[in-house]
């Protein structure tokens, strides 16, 4: 007889807990309790916010002014506002944060703390520039803007569910319930009836499975022992072949196939 491999898993989730359950929370054939798995997603987006502290370890200040000209913004302000020089206000700024020794991230970006010491730094300069509060203002809120770091700033946009090609009841449901693509996808798969690794089942039956499947495996996520629990409210007790089912097995293999199907 086979062993099969258990984790004691306590809460609150230790950082060890959390690299356990990274590694199978989304293997359908692993029963791990709501609770536990609600804590796991809580600790996952923690850990991300505080991994972002330390991505800002650039210092290279001549590509950080190199992106401040990009849009030539502030250029606008040389002609008609007084002596304002663009090259002195660059290399002024570019002095000034080497020797507070600003830290940018690939993007040249900064963070919300190190975009008040450059903003300091900017009022500065413009103060030797400009005595109209205007140009200073926009100036400094185009560098600010410009540079501070921000989650969503380079976030790719990813397409609706509307504009993927699914079937229009996936379409439907994914609407209803407010379900990201990525689960659109899966019901999508999950209404194809024609593919399944259960041969046993009328094709009523099959598709009553699937339903369960939809409403509470893929939109509400709840853990299998809970799909098999209303397997059995539905269909009939007096069939001894539905009720030998060993359905465990066989709902974490049909799970697997509709994943891999997405």
């Amino acid at each position: 007889m086979s062993k099969v491999k258990t984790y004691e898993i306590s809460l609150p989730l230790s950082e060890k807990d959390y690299n356990i359950l990274k590694q199978y929370v989304d293997n359908p054939k692993i029963e791990i309790s709501d609770e536990i798995r609600k804590s796991f997603y809580l600790f996952k987006s923690k850990k991300s916010d505080t991994d972002e502290v330390n991505i800002f370890d650039k210092k290279d200040y001549s590509k950080f002014i190199d992106k401040l000209k990009e849009k030539k913004f502030i250029e606008q302000f040389e002609n008609g506002f007084g002596h304002f020089n663009i090259y002195k206000f660059y290399s002024e700024l570019e002095k000034s944060i080497k020797k507070e020794s600003i830290l940018f991230n690939k993007n040249y970006d900064v963070s919300e703390e190190q975009v008040k010491i450059i903003d300091d730094i900017v009022t500065k300069i413009l103060n030797n520039y400009f005595n109209d509060d205007s140009p200073r203002w926009l100036i400094r809120a185009y560098v600010c803007g410009r540079v501070i770091y921000s989650k969503d700033k380079y976030k790719p946009n990813k397409p609706s569910v509307k504009e993927v090609p699914l079937a229009s009841e996936a379409k439907k449901i994914a609407k209803i319930n407010n379900l990201e693509l990525e689960l659109a996808k899966r019901i999508d798969v999950a209404l194809d009836y024609s593919k399944t690794t259960i041969e046993c089942l009328t094709n009523e039956q099959l598709k009553n499975l699937r339903r369960i499947i939809i409403d509470d495996y893929i939109i509400k996520n709840q853990p299998i022992y809970k799909l098999i629990d209303k397997i059995h409210t539905i269909f009939p007790n007096d069939d001894v072949f539905l009720i030998n089912i060993a359905w465990r097995s066989v709902l974490s293999n049909e799970l697997n196939s509709l994943l891999s199907g997405c």
